[in-house]
């Protein structure tokens, strides 16, 4: 863990946890190292595991609200920091979360109510005022939260998330050279942010020169190659298209209170991956297999058939094969991979959950369901099957998991 080789550490506790099953720590520190490979459904499982095994070891719950959180389960992200609160009051992070959590579900009461506790715990601290800020907009109360955005100013000149806040509240009453100001403080402290170089340059085009403006789009494309924005400010030539973006802008729910100002937001681009990654070959039986399974001859014929891509052959012959012997994994395994080239994908995963239903430990049927579930755009249920194929010891599970995050 130290040297950052998680998935070496992970395989010594997979040791551990098969010598010792109650050991509570095993299971939180695999969920640690499964967090920095970003398995965030790995980690939530062991962290709950742990939990049932101690739930007093309470910081748990604050890493287990932030996995959530992070995978968008916002309800249940808020019952871990609020568990972690009545342990350890004393972490304004911990609040931040809990805030955070209920803004996401749109509970601005509560919301506002835990920032208003949180800003007489630290009355000096700008995050409980921009907090309180979010949920009193939230509440339609847009002339109040202006003014709690002020108050944040107030005690932290430099906390980015409320210059950014403050300008972005005059981008939207029309300031423009006031915003332009707000937006120059913030990008002395960000100069690489490719959205606040966007608005700058939207407000610069609103009052002042053509070509200060399209230097600010240039470099915010230079940061962000892939910005459709960016690249429709550059192309932009009348001031009625150009008010319009800004119409577009500020109408969104998000403008105000973006979400990358408190925590960072992640895209899946599913076909990408699945066009990326193919599914592991079919697997023949040891001479130790053999003698144990004593398997039909239609396995090693169906078996025959697939590397002569004969398909259809193989399904039959590996159907009678699962005839003679219902106990053999291999052929629920290498009959899922035919039906998965013949596009049979419900067929293919229900064959791959036989197969480890059979061995519960069959790394490879857990990756190559995880790659199906893929193509159907089951992502939870992907990340689940990666995550046990990653713990199993196929590392490229992990590298999915990471292009998944």
């Amino acid at each position: 863990m130290e040297y950052h080789d998680y998935k070496t550490a992970i395989a010594i506790f997979n040791r551990v946890v098969a010598a010792r099953p109650t050991s509570h720590k095993a299971y939180y520190y695999r969920g640690i190292a499964k967090l920095n490979l970003g398995d965030y459904t790995g980690c939530e499982n062991d962290l709950t595991e742990t939990l049932s095994l101690n739930p007093f070891y309470y910081d748990v719950y604050e890493q287990r609200g932030t996995v959530r959180f992070i995978q968008g389960k916002y309800s249940s992200a808020a019952e871990d920091f609020e568990k972690a609160t009545q342990f350890d009051s004393g972490q304004i992070e911990i609040w931040n979360n809990l805030i955070l959590s209920k803004l996401k579900t749109d509970e601005y009461a509560m919301s506002d109510s835990i920032s208003s506790l949180m800003i007489r715990k630290w009355p000096k601290k700008a995050d409980g005022f921009l907090l309180k800020s979010h949920s009193k907009f939230g509440m339609e109360a847009a002339r109040e939260a202006e003014m709690l955005a002020d108050s944040a100013l107030t005690h932290d000149p430099f906390h980015l998330p409320s210059l950014t806040v403050k300008a972005n509240f005059l981008m939207l009453d029309s300031k423009w050279e006031e915003a332009t100001q707000m937006y120059n403080r913030a990008l002395h402290i960000h100069p690489k942010n490719a959205r606040l170089l966007l608005y700058r340059g939207l407000c610069k085009r609103m009052y002042s020169t053509e070509q200060d403006a399209q230097a600010d789009f240039r470099l915010a494309l230079d940061i962000s190659p892939g910005d459709s924005l960016a690249k429709r400010c550059i192309e932009c030539t009348s001031a009625e298209e150009t008010r319009a973006i800004v119409h577009e802008l500020v109408a969104d729910r998000n403008f105000l209170f973006p979400d990358d100002l408190f925590y960072i937001s992640r895209t899946t681009d599913t076909a990408y991956i699945a066009n990326k990654y193919d599914l592991l070959p079919p697997q023949y039986l040891s001479d130790f297999q053999k003698e144990a399974y004593n398997p039909p001859a239609s396995f090693t014929a169906g078996y025959a058939q697939l590397y002569q891509h004969d398909f259809l052959a193989a399904i039959s012959l590996l159907t009678e094969s699962i005839e003679d012997n219902q106990h053999i994994p291999e052929c629920y395994y290498n009959r899922a991979f035919a039906y998965a080239k013949t596009n049979s994908i419900d067929k293919a995963i229900k064959d791959l959950g036989s197969a480890i239903a059979e061995r519960p430990q069959y790394a490879e049927a857990y990756y190559n369901r995880g790659i199906m579930k893929l193509w159907i755009n089951d992502i939870d249920g992907a990340r689940l099957d990666f995550s046990k194929a990653g713990e199993l010891g196929i590392e490229m599970a992990y590298k999915i998991i990471q292009e998944l995050n």
